[in-house]
């Protein structure tokens, strides 16, 4: 059985305004990069784990109602290991999910650069803003 959080917050200044609009950052970041991609080149395998399987789904609304933004959706792939990001506007909120799954591997010395490469791109890809107004 997963593990599964839920909560509701009111957070006044979560976004911040940038000109005249609200500008999210991107929430509960999963950090790829500074774990397991610090470095430029391997000479010894990499081991990758504990496993990492997230679902997030975040629902955002403002004072004045539901966003009007919709995200490129994401997809990433390296081996096994996958991302993929969605967004919607659903009964009066922006809504994104995102959904990591990183299996516990081995990464050999010649493919640690694509596997470096896809680390980077997810936290691209989580801490791309949200223009909100």
């Amino acid at each position: 059985e997963p593990f599964v959080l839920r909560y509701v917050a009111r957070v006044p200044a979560l976004a911040r305004r940038q000109g005249g609009t609200l500008v999210l950052s991107g929430l509960f970041p999963s950090a790829l990069g500074p774990r397991f991609a610090r470095v430029d080149a391997r000479t010894t395998t990499q081991v990758v784990g504990p496993p990492i399987h997230l679902d997030v789904i975040v629902r955002v609304t403002t004072a004045d109602g539901a966003p009007s933004v919709r995200l490129p959706p994401v997809s990433l792939r390296h081996g096994e290991a996958t991302l993929t990001t969605s967004s919607r506007e659903e009964e009066g909120f922006f809504v994104l999910e995102r959904h990591l799954d990183v299996p516990m591997m081995r990464v050999e010395p010649g493919d640690y650069e694509g596997f470096a490469n896809f680390c980077r791109a997810v936290d691209e890809a989580e801490q791309r803003e949200i223009p909100l107004r």
